[in-house]
């Protein structure tokens, strides 16, 4: 970080533009020239004592100007006079005696200087500032652009004779650390740093590692948080994340203090330290803990931790500095320490990082909310920075291009303007680069907000693929900024992770507002590009950008087939009588005709059932027995699944016949109340309302005294059930799972939650709250394509006495699919919760017969 107390404590007086001149030095000419007519009239000038890092700088120099110009500039130690222009690097005796006032630079920052008409001086606040003064170098009086990674995205101008201009350049970086995790190898590490990326704060999760829990549960137990019941939760190894210290733990404070001592005794030349909370929330619930803490929420929704974390790390920073006065402390500002405390100011060597995904900031609203919680951040912390998620991460995440070139620099500059000084992005791009100018873009305006974004975009193409077949790419580009800016704030993709720190990248249903027509007319532009591009590099670019479309687009054909067939189908279950028939009969044709996708075993089970619904007697039967999960070896499976009643698809109800004989609660659901019990089986994405892959049947039975439950789960993939989890009331719903949720008709809106996982650990709740904890009964049975959940929930445990005939209660059936090879988790449920399965509004109607 070098000169991080130095940048923090001096106002950065720079033209935004960060380009002046000093004016302090004998006049020069107007230009120098550095090559002429392939001969080299300038050579490079390192200190006697340069070190590895500076002398590989020095060639680096001397490399590009040789690939641009073909002429080989030599790199010398001083003292060197050999009668050509010298180009100083770093703090040689010449450079010395000159007063260039680098002491007051950002270490990042830098000048380059022409004292004479012999002389060129680059020079940094530090060995970084001097490394990216020899970009700004190349970039200005070269024309070299790093467009994207590797040899192809290198633009390198050629040039016979090479004058360049003698006014003097400073420059500072707006935002001090710039950085993006998730670049992988040297080219795409080589590509960054060329572009001025530079890592300066630590802040990351880490108090796992400030008290490990291999050696702590040992020594002091009590660091460690009680969750529920009293019982203090002990993490298993150093690794394990889920928890955060017992931050009104006695002697806590001082451990810590002592712990970071002795990191920065052992290792002097680290700048900061991270008092980042581990992931995965696990706040502590002891009694003092949430004595001072309290019921608020935060702007998250989540149990606001702020004050009590936040007054910790000022104690823990107030210690430290006492020994070691020049050391900053970077932190997450993260769930539930989300937003700023309300009782204390930050001390000024702690840098909160605010986690979101800005993108969001599309939504007019969202980012309104968002200005005015980073406001509010302002007033209790002098210096800020931000957490942003760029994605990226095409195998994980999104596969299309995502970019918001111009609602990225409105957000950088809002920032700049209330405090946020240091930036950092999960960006993970693709090999492919198929994002194009956007992380290119991002580092430039995280240097300097206030650039022009058209006329870098524009001088971006223009370098890429030339002048003429530049507008297309920029086209090209231009469509899917508008797809992430416009269309998707109006998805309900969007709109059901409103309240969430970043979209849900779990979820391919960011592809719903995607046409077949948009891929005809992406593919038509790049093809203009590869049309138009001029010289061989251009052309290879050109080519670069259109086969790594056809390669994405391959995998996103059958997404695009799938949503179209599953949003038809959606529309086509509203209808009625003879017109449903008819379009049903119509739909299946036209799916008969499409290649099969994921989803297509699905799709033709839901036909069947549609067209049972239209009056076809035994369509839902003869679906099921052309499925795949017909194929099961379990006799009663067919039994359980015959007896449907259509006539619930897209009903908001569900019967629960009384039963003389209550079933055996052993998972294998041939009860006699199973066959002839209603059941649904229109699950469908949370989020988005259509089909899922994987279908869900429930049905509802009840006597005196209890409440009974059969969820069959149908599963192509039974080895891939994912079963981690063996806790009870822990976060069971990271594996396959079932939920059921309810609110008894006495209770209103608070409803009780109950999962249960393939490997039958439960997870209980009223409201949330895991104290809650019935007595009822829970068995799974696994077959070879479905797996089973069958519940016997006595009625007193939601301190309700038998239902009366008629009574209605308000429900809903949902589950959690991660297994699958698709590598795209489906949550799925009866009733659609817009993204929010706690929505008690949202749920359906369960009728006592």
């Amino acid at each position: 970080m070098g000169k991080i107390n130095v940048w923090l404590e001096v106002v950065v007086m720079v033209n935004l533009l960060c380009i002046f001149s000093r004016g302090i030095y004998a006049e020069v000419t107007e230009t120098i020239t550095l090559v002429e007519n392939g001969k080299p009239l300038v050579m490079v000038v390192v200190p006697a004592d340069v070190n590895s890092s500076l002398e590989s700088l020095a060639h680096t120099l001397s490399k590009y100007i040789l690939l641009s110009t073909k002429a080989e500039i030599p790199v010398q130690k001083e003292p060197a006079d050999i009668g050509l222009i010298k180009i100083h690097l770093g703090n040689t005796s010449y450079v010395k005696n000159l007063n260039l006032g680098i002491e007051k630079l950002d270490a990042d920052g830098f000048v380059i200087s022409f004292p004479d008409d012999k002389n060129i001086v680059i020079i940094g606040g530090s060995e970084f500032g001097t490394e990216f003064g020899v970009y700004e170098f190349l970039e200005r009086y070269i024309g070299i652009r790093w467009l994207f990674p590797g040899e192809l995205g290198e633009y390198i101008p050629c040039y016979e004779t090479l004058k360049i201009s003698t006014k003097e350049v400073q420059q500072e970086p707006i935002f001090f650390s710039r950085f993006f995790s998730g670049l992988k190898g040297k080219e795409q590490a080589d590509w960054a740093r060329y572009n001025r990326m530079h890592h300066r704060v630590r802040f990351h999760h880490n108090l796992l590692r400030l008290f490990p829990p291999e050696t702590y549960t040992k020594i002091h137990p009590q660091f460690f948080p009680i969750k529920e019941k009293e019982t203090r939760y002990l993490p298993k190894d150093n690794k394990t994340h889920g928890w955060q210290p017992c931050f009104s733990s006695e002697g806590i404070v001082e451990e810590a203090i002592k712990n970071i001592c002795e990191y920065f005794t052992k290792n002097p030349e680290r700048t900061s330290y991270s008092l980042g909370v581990n992931d995965e929330g696990g706040h502590c619930k002891c009694g003092e803990c949430l004595a001072r803490v309290g019921d608020k929420k935060n702007s998250l929704g989540l149990r606001n931790y702020s004050d009590i974390y936040y007054e910790w790390c000022n104690a823990v920073v107030e210690g430290v500095l006492k020994k070691y006065p020049d050391k900053y402390f970077g932190l997450l500002a993260y769930s539930e320490v989300f937003d700023p405390p309300s009782k204390v100011k930050l001390n000024s060597h702690i840098i909160p990082y605010m986690t979101y995904e800005r993108l969001k900031w599309a939504d007019k609203e969202i980012e309104k909310e968002g200005q005015k919680l980073t406001g509010e951040w302002a007033k209790f912390a002098s210096t800020l920075g931000w957490y942003d998620y760029i994605y990226g991460k095409p195998r994980d995440h999104y596969i299309t291009p995502r970019v918001w070139f111009h609602k990225m620099a409105e957000y950088y500059r809002f920032a700049y303007e209330n405090n946020v000084r240091a930036l950092y992005a999960e960006a993970y791009p693709a090999a492919d680069w198929r994002e194009g100018p956007k992380l290119y873009l991002s580092l430039k305006l995280q240097w300097n907000p206030n650039l022009d974004v058209d006329k870098t975009l524009k001088e971006w193409y223009e370098c890429a693929v030339g002048k003429e077949a530049a507008p297309y790419l920029a086209e090209y580009f231009a469509f899917w900024e508008e797809y992430w800016t416009k269309r998707i704030p109006q998805s309900e993709w969007f709109k059901s992770g409103r309240k969430n720190q970043y979209m849900n990248f779990n979820s391919s249903n960011y592809l719903v507002p995607l046409r077949i027509d948009d891929m005809v007319k992406c593919e038509q532009l790049l093809k203009l590009v590869v049309e138009k591009a001029g010289t061989e590099k251009e052309k290879s670019r050109a080519n670069f950008f259109l086969s790594s479309f056809e390669g994405w687009r391959k995998n996103l054909s059958s997404f695009l087939n799938k949503f179209e067939q599953l949003t038809e189908l959606e529309k086509i279950s509203q209808l009625k009588d003879e017109v449903l028939l008819f379009a049903v009969n119509n739909y299946k044709n036209w799916v008969e005709k499409l290649p099969p996708n994921s989803f297509t075993d699905s799709i033709y089970l839901k036909i069947g059932l549609l067209m049972e619904k239209a009056g076809k007697k035994g369509a839902w039967a003869q679906a099921f027995d052309n499925s795949p999960w017909a194929k099961s070896n379990i006799r009663w499976l067919k039994s359980f699944v015959y007896n449907i009643h259509p006539a619930i698809i897209n009903s908001d109800s569900l019967s629960a016949e009384f039963t003389s004989i209550p079933p055996k609660i052993d998972g294998i659901l041939d009860d006699k109340c199973w066959l002839k019990a209603k059941k649904v089986d229109d699950f469908r994405e949370y989020q988005s309302d259509i089909l899922v892959s994987q279908p869900t049947l429930v049905g509802v039975a009840y006597d005196s005294d209890n409440l009974y439950l059969a969820y069959l789960c149908m599963e192509k993939n039974m080895g891939d059930l994912v079963t981690e989890i063996q806790e009870h009331d822990g976060r069971v719903w990271r594996d396959d799972c079932i939920e059921f949720f309810v609110v008894p008709s006495s209770n209103g809106d608070k409803f009780y939650q109950i999962i249960v996982s393939a490997s039958e650990i439960k997870y209980d709740a009223y409201i949330t709250n895991t104290g809650w904890n019935p007595q009822y009964s829970a068995k799974v049975y696994k077959g070879d394509l479905f797996w089973t959940v069958e519940m016997a929930i006595p009625f007193v445990s939601f301190a309700e006495k038998k239902p009366n005939s008629g009574s209605r209660w308000k429900v809903n059936f949902t589950r959690q699919r991660q297994s699958g090879k698709e590598k795209n988790k489906e949550i799925s449920g009866w009733r659609f919760t817009a993204g929010n399965n706690l929505s008690p509004d949202k749920f359906g109607f369960l009728l006592f017969r």
